[in-house]
């Protein structure tokens, strides 16, 4: 019958009387694994091709570059000296447009940092809880200080790179409530050359719309690099 190995194809009968399998089995065999093999290579090329993606500097992974930035709305100008940079220390940068958390954000959030506490994930649950529904974790609030400032992280002559540097103090004040509109209120405490670079200090208050205090309150370190 059609697709059925000949009983010459077959190497033999084994010692249990059972009839080994043919070649065309074994070749099948190798096809597959070679199939196999191949897929694993080119799935392997890819994740590598990404974790290299990943691995190199990118002008959005922190905050834009100066060759990339967009036109300051209501803070900086796009482009300025070192001195008028350091002329700016105390003053007031500017406010970001309002910023909605939306759950999906939440729970993708709680995916992504596997932190799925019922207050976050769980809108039930959590009209129990003394904050009536859920809230946004308070490091996704903090997480968005880069897109809500990146209007006001100062464009600086002769600066090809921004980098995060850290953060000398974050305090988380009152909760985010899903769905509510936060933004962000942006000062420039100090900012100071160190070794070539521009070590920048900015006070970042993220409000939420509706409350009077503020969600978080961080001072906030970018480096500035020629």
């Amino acid at each position: 019958m059609a697709g059925k190995c000949s009983t010459a194809l077959h190497s033999g009968t084994r010692r249990d009387g059972v009839q080994a399998p043919c070649r065309r089995y074994w070749l099948e065999r190798l096809n597959m694994k070679a199939r196999r093999t191949a897929d694993e290579s080119a799935e392997f090329s890819h994740k590598r091709v990404r974790f290299d993606m990943l691995s190199c500097p990118r002008e959005h992974d922190v905050v834009r570059g100066n060759g990339g930035r967009r036109a300051g709305k209501n803070g900086v100008s796009d482009m300025m000296t070192r001195e008028r940079l350091f002329g700016l220390v105390g003053q007031d940068l500017g406010k970001s447009a309002w910023f909605r958390v939306g759950q999906d954000r939440i729970d993708q959030f709680a995916e992504v940092t596997e932190d799925r506490q019922f207050i976050h994930v769980d809108p039930v649950r959590a009209a129990d809880s003394p904050f009536g529904g859920t809230i946004a974790h308070g490091m996704l609030t903090l997480s968005m200080i880069v897109h809500l400032c990146e209007d006001f992280v100062p464009a600086v002559e002769g600066v090809r790179m921004v980098i995060n540097y850290g953060f000398d103090r974050v305090r988380f004040a009152t909760p985010v409530k899903s769905g509510r509109r936060i933004r962000a209120v942006v000062r420039l405490l100090d900012a100071k050359e160190r070794k070539g670079q521009i070590l920048v200090k900015v006070k970042v208050t993220i409000e939420t719309e509706g409350e009077t205090k503020p969600a978080l309150v961080a001072e906030w370190l970018t480096m500035h690099f020629s």
